[in-house]
């Protein structure tokens, strides 16, 4: 009896605190930046055509945009009220970080990459074979791109024969 009853405690008790956890997840409010109209891809973000708003932490993604970071634009069309997360910002060329070790390969200016904008992940196809996986674009203008140090000889020979392409990842 004393045994059902120690279980029976135990078991309320994690109830109630789990109730007041998710309850405090729900009532607790964050500031998020939201776009106060329609913004266009590539349009740059102001305090014109965003807001502060604040919703229930449990609604918020994890890389949520909670003040404005300086010269970013949109990377796809956003409607008025859609969040800004990181994913739909493109980040100042400045801002992408190079990995450790990692080399910056300029590419040549005849390669025509597809849709591309800083930050984004991509594999260098040299002929047939693929020569590096899921490097960083940096620059569009030159491209330019973080290659893994073990990848780096083949996509600068790549790159100086001409023999190489630019395909984007998921």
């Amino acid at each position: 009896m004393v045994a059902v009853s120690i279980t029976c405690a135990i078991t309320v008790t994690e109830a109630v605190v789990s109730t007041h956890r998710t309850r405090r997840a729900w009532s607790a409010d964050v500031p998020v930046l939201v776009a106060a109209a329609d913004i266009d891809k590539g349009e740059e973000l102001t305090l014109a055509n965003s807001r502060v708003r604040r919703m229930p932490r449990a609604l918020v993604p994890s890389d949520v945009v909670s003040s404005l970071p300086a010269d970013s634009t949109s990377r796809v069309s956003l409607r008025a009220n859609t969040l800004l997360t990181l994913s739909v910002l493109v980040p100042d060329a400045e801002s992408v970080a190079v990995p450790t070790g990692w080399r910056v390969v300029a590419l040549p200016d005849d390669i025509v990459p597809p849709d591309l904008t800083p930050g984004d992940r991509v594999d260098i196809v040299i002929g047939t074979s693929v020569a590096a996986i899921d490097c960083i674009v940096l620059g569009i203008t030159p491209l330019a791109v973080a290659v893994p140090p073990d990848a780096v000889p083949a996509v600068a020979a790549g790159a100086r024969l001409g023999d190489i392409s630019v395909v984007a990842r998921p």
